[in-house]
């Protein structure tokens, strides 16, 4: 049953991955950038870690996975997710003639802590042919096509680093050893090991993926892999996401199978030897419908749609906020308790709920600053708080302490089954306030309007802060908005379903060309728009200031007229700060989120 509300009842609403993310997985997801381009500094660290694949003689029948990203080194040791030891142990289990590589750029080592990372990670060693390894990326590149693209510093102002990483090294470890190379967001279903020595497979018909690629050691695979690593190295292309992976192997088939159209070469073999499998082997689910192996009324669309599949793509740059129960009838957590049951198991051990610290400090100083308020901190995953002493579970424990804070779990499955926009109309504008989970309260919000958003520069409002009242104008402004969102729906374009969204309304509402034209202004009735200062102050492109000690006073200044800072958390997530840092995000923390501070570990 849903939450009832009494009319005079305010809350404070935290959307933990909740009703927005749920109307956009209904239409097409959001294309969502995980990359932070100045959060790399791990590829030059040179700490405690892993043997080094340099110092490993990889064989032909051998499949590598990279971790590209620096979550490693942020957490003090080696971690995994439970997709991501889903692929590695399904890989490995299929093929235990074959020595399964995963690769870290990310210095560390693997501790034995009782988390459910560390278990993930002790369940992969305990299969034979698992090895488990570091890639130092300054020295993997020396003398190889693609060590310009490194010491120029093309690659770390890329956009993109983490997938651009995982683009270069793909190619640059089949050129190195030959074998398998296959993507962290999939599951291996049938063995690869009666395949062509060379080989990918399309993921439409436009487009050869790089997701699954096969090239021999020598001969014909060499000669591919040095086409690849050449053609990456001309053709780099930091701002786009698509170019440096798929891209490149499009362009090596459509060169070698001498045709520009896909389609042509389907099934075919080129070069005298190079085989391009159609894409129900690999990619049978096309990305655009992800979701079906996440909902239980597709499994048997699914079955059907991967009978013929050695491999399938979960596509992860889509899925990786969708969360299932352990349990549930979806294809995808199917395929895990088939094929990667050691670490389902695993996961079967956790269902418990988990919190950042961050996120943590968003919630803490909203119920600090607002007394009066109810603050709600929704989860759609399912699961429980428990105490075994995880900082997690300490941080959810101060939460708790405050009267005003409930934590609840939001079954939005179920409620969107037929009919989400309808249902959203009905209930998500019961809520007053919405925060995201990326900011700190440093002003009550008690005394502003009903109906309120901010600017975030000249032209566009952000959907970080809103307010609707739940009856009335409000509501009816949420009902714009979502059927805004309805018809103008955009899965590749972030801000469009956001912050565009909220900044059409209130143009179209107030008559208005620019945001800055209304700030300050109450317009319809009563809605009203803050300017930059009011919730962002420090402006998207200077992110860094909040962890920087220099800036301290800058930002004091910038944000004295504030309600709320926001930490651009898509920029800024991995970026970690000592505890008692003198950086104004710190200051921030110890004097709004105090209780959430003193629970934090050695890094906030």
């Amino acid at each position: 049953m849903f939450i009832q509300f009494n009319k005079k009842l305010i809350v404070i609403l935290f959307l933990f991955a909740a009703i927005i993310y749920y109307l956009m997985y209904f239409f097409q997801l959001k294309t969502p950038d995980n990359d932070n381009p100045t959060g790399h500094q791990c590829y030059h660290q040179h700490s405690e870690s892993l043997p080094s694949i340099q110092d490993s003689r990889p064989k032909d029948k051998s499949i590598f996975f990279h971790e590209t990203s620096c979550k490693s080194a942020q957490s003090g040791k080696i971690v995994i997710t439970a997709r991501e030891a889903c692929a590695v142990e399904s890989a490995a289990k299929l093929h235990p003639n074959y020595e399964t590589y995963l690769l870290y750029v990310s210095p560390g080592i693997i501790k034995n802590e009782g988390t459910e990372s560390d278990r993930f990670l002790q369940a992969l060693l305990s299969y034979d042919n698992v090895r488990i390894r570091h890639l130092d990326l300054g020295n993997y590149v020396e003398d190889t096509p693609v060590e310009s693209l490194w010491k120029r510093g093309t690659l770390e102002r890329s956009y993109h680093v983490t997938s651009h990483t995982s683009d270069l090294l793909r190619y640059l470890t089949l050129w190195k050893y030959g074998g398998l190379y296959l993507d962290l967001d999939v599951v291996v279903i049938k063995p690869l090991d009666t395949l062509p020595p060379n080989y990918a497979g399309v993921e439409s018909d436009s487009l050869v993926a790089a997701g699954v690629i096969n090239l021999e050691s020598a001969g014909l695979g060499h000669v591919l892999a040095t086409y690849c690593l050449k053609d990456l190295r001309e053709n780099f292309n930091g701002t786009e996401w698509i170019r440096n992976g798929p891209g490149v192997i499009t362009r090596l088939a459509k060169n070698i199978c001498a045709s520009e159209n896909v389609r042509n070469f389907i099934g075919r073999d080129c070069a005298g030897g190079f085989k391009i499998y159609p894409s129900e082997a690999f990619y049978p689910v096309p990305w655009y419908n992800w979701t079906m192996y996440f909902m239980e009324e597709y499994v048997r669309d699914v079955e059907v749609m991967t009978e013929d599949s050695f491999v399938v793509h979960v596509w992860n740059k889509l899925s990786f906020e969708r969360k299932v129960p352990v349990g549930a009838k979806v294809p995808y957590v199917l395929f895990a308790q088939k094929f990667c049951p050691k670490v389902y198991q695993e996961c079967e051990r956790n269902g418990k709920i988990v919190i950042t610290a961050r996120q943590a400090c968003s919630v803490e100083s909203a119920a600090k600053l607002n007394p009066n308020l109810e603050i709600y901190l929704l989860y759609t995953p399912s699961g429980v708080i428990k105490k075994e002493a995880t900082e997690s579970d300490r941080l959810l424990q101060s939460l708790q302490k405050y009267e005003n804070i409930k934590i609840r779990h939001v079954d939005f499955g179920e409620y969107v089954k037929n009919s989400p926009v309808e249902f959203l109309v009905k209930h998500a504008s019961k809520f007053s306030h919405e925060l995201d989970l990326d900011v700190v309260v440093t002003k009550s919000l008690e005394q502003l309007p009903l109906n309120y958003a901010g600017v975030e520069f000249g032209t566009s409002l952000l959907s970080g802060v809103l307010s609707f009242e739940p009856t009335g104008v409000g509501h009816f402004l949420a009902t714009l908005c979502l059927e805004d969102l309805k018809e103008k729906f955009r899965g590749e374009l972030w801000p469009s379903n956001g912050s565009n969204v909220i900044t059409r309304m209130v143009k179209s509402l107030c008559g208005d060309r620019t945001a800055s034209d209304f700030v300050a202004r109450t317009c319809f009735g009563n809605f009203k728009v803050y300017p930059v200062g009011a919730f962002y102050a420090v402006a998207r492109h200077n992110w860094t200031m909040f962890f920087e000690e220099d800036y301290v006073e800058e930002v004091e200044e910038m944000t004295k007229e504030s309600y709320v800072v926001y930490l651009w958390n898509d920029l800024s997530y991995q970026r970690k700060v000592l505890v008692h840092a003198r950086s104004a995000y710190s200051l921030f923390a110890k004097k709004y989120c105090p209780k959430v501070y003193n629970e934090c570990d050695d890094f906030f």
